[in-house]
């Protein structure tokens, strides 16, 4: 079988669905993200999810929304992925894939390609002639209802923004402006799931205090090791 080309993350799914004994901490995020870039994924109603990879396809109904949480479900993904030719004596070749960080506030959105030095990032900013983006705390009236449609509009560039990345991290304020970074995980998860399953971390740092080259930095300490200096969300 010819290397599968895979980021880190599918390939530590991959890692997981094979383990011995059984691994317990295996989210179907995770696994329709691998199936996703192995093959194809079609879910129907009740829970039931579809998968097909070389020919192969097989149906899965999650028990449990989040986790794998059956031993016996595991080990039919195992079983799956073997009939499909990838099993235990695949080679899978890890490859970084695209990585890119979405540092947000409500006033500014930077997104970093975090392989290129000195990269200098996309910089997305609200369209708000309403001027709601400015003043977080007041959503009374009119204004909570334009405040929602600003917010809309400035998530949906930032989504198209990192749309494509095999890795997607997160950094916002520590203080209050979090909520922006917040609000967009839940804005992904809601509208553009393919996306949402490609986040690895969301982070809180003081935005502020650093530079664009310390945010790049911080976001590829945080690939390199899986923590920087900021708290994560997760």
């Amino acid at each position: 079988m010819q290397a599968a080309q895979l980021s880190s993350k599918d390939a530590d799914t991959m890692r997981r669905i094979f383990r011995h004994p059984a691994s317990h901490n295996l989210e179907w995020r995770d696994v329709t993200a691998l199936i996703e870039h192995l093959g194809t994924v079609e879910e129907v109603e009740n829970r039931h999810l579809t998968f097909t990879v070389n020919g192969a396809t097989q149906s899965f109904r999650r028990t449990s929304e989040k986790d794998v949480s059956e031993v016996e479900q595991v080990l039919d993904l195992r079983r799956f992925l073997e009939r499909a030719g990838i099993g235990t004596n695949a080679v899978v070749k890890c490859v970084p894939g695209l990585r890119l960080v979405g540092v947000i506030n409500q006033q500014e959105a930077l997104i970093f390609r975090t392989e290129d030095r000195g990269a200098i990032p996309v910089r997305i900013h609200p369209h708000d002639p309403h001027r709601v983006l400015h003043h977080l705390d007041h959503t009374e009236g009119g204004d909570r209802a334009a405040q929602s449609h600003e917010n809309a509009t400035y998530y949906e560039a930032i989504a198209e923004a990192l749309a494509g990345a095999d890795e997607v991290l997160l950094m916002g304020n520590g203080t209050g402006g979090s909520n922006a970074m917040i609000h967009l995980k839940e804005f992904l998860q809601e509208h553009h799931p393919q996306i949402a399953n490609r986040l690895v971390g969301a982070i809180k740092l003081d935005l502020e205090a650093l530079s664009e080259g310390q945010l790049l930095a911080e976001a590829r300490g945080f690939f390199a090791h899986g923590e920087g200096r900021g708290d994560s969300t997760d």
